[in-house]
C-alpha cells in the first residue's frame, strides 16, 4: 500500500501516513465559518489528493477515510444535532455520466445515520447541470451572507452538505428550494 497523500510506501491496511493525517487536521484551522456556511477544511494537499482519489479514481478506501475525517469534526457533529433534515448537494449530470462517486451524498448519508436527523434527498430537478461546476468558464463568487435569502425560523431545520465548495453557487441554488426553512450549509473543504 502507498499513502494516498504523499505516495510513500505504507504498512498493510494503512491509507495515509501519520504526516499526511497531521497535515489534514492542521488544514482545519484554516476552515471558514459563518452563520450560514461552514467549511471544515481548506482544499490543499494532502486532502486535495484524497478527494481526487475518491471522486475521480473512485477509490473506496479514500472515500472511507474522508468520511471518517468528516464525521469526527466537531462542527459536523454540532450541525447534525441541530438539523431536522440533512440534504446532500446534487451531483452534476456530468459526474453521473462519468460514473464519479457522489461524495456529498456519502457524507450526508453517514452524517444523518450517525445523528438523529433524517436524510432528505435533494430536489429532483436541482442536479441537471450538464457542465461540471469547476469546468465552467465564469464562476461568480457568492458572499456567505447572500447564500440563504429567506431564513424563516418557523420551518424545518435543514443542513445542506457538499464535498467541495468553490463559489458557493451550488449551495445558493439549493437553498432556494427551501424558502420557508432554516437552512445552513456544511462543506468538507473550500477550494477558494
Amino acid at each position: 500500500m502507498i499513502c494516498l497523500g504523499c505516495q510513500r510506501p505504507l504498512p498493510y491496511f494503512k491509507t495515509l501516513c501519520f504526516s499526511c493525517k497531521k497535515q489534514i487536521y492542521h488544514l482545519s484551522t484554516n476552515a471558514k465559518s459563518s452563520d450560514l456556511l461552514t467549511t471544515l477544511f481548506s482544499c490543499q494537499e494532502p486532502l486535495r489528493s484524497l478527494v481526487i482519489s475518491a471522486k475521480v479514481e473512485r477509490s473506496w478506501v479514500a472515500s472511507l477515510h474522508i468520511k471518517k475525517i468528516f464525521l469526527h469534526s466537531h462542527e459536523a457533529k454540532k450541525l447534525s444535532q441541530w438539523a431536522d433534515y440533512i440534504t446532500p448537494a446534487p451531483s452534476s449530470l456530468w459526474s453521473r455520466a462519468h460514473l464519479k462517486y457522489d461524495l456529498a451524498y456519502i457524507l450526508a448519508h453517514h452524517l444523518a445515520k450517525k445523528s438523529s436527523s433524517k436524510l432528505h434527498p435533494p430536489p429532483w430537478n436541482s442536479g441537471w447541470n450538464i457542465k461540471k461546476q469547476s469546468k465552467k468558464k465564469t464562476r461568480r463568487l457568492v458572499p456567505t451572507n447572500e447564500i440563504i435569502t429567506d431564513n424563516n425560523q418557523s420551518g424545518r431545520k435543514i443542513l445542506l452538505v457538499d464535498d467541495v465548495t468553490t463559489s458557493g453557487n451550488t449551495i445558493q441554488k439549493l437553498a432556494r428550494y427551501f424558502p420557508n426553512d432554516d437552512v445552513r450549509a456544511l462543506c468538507l473543504c473550500s477550494a477558494q
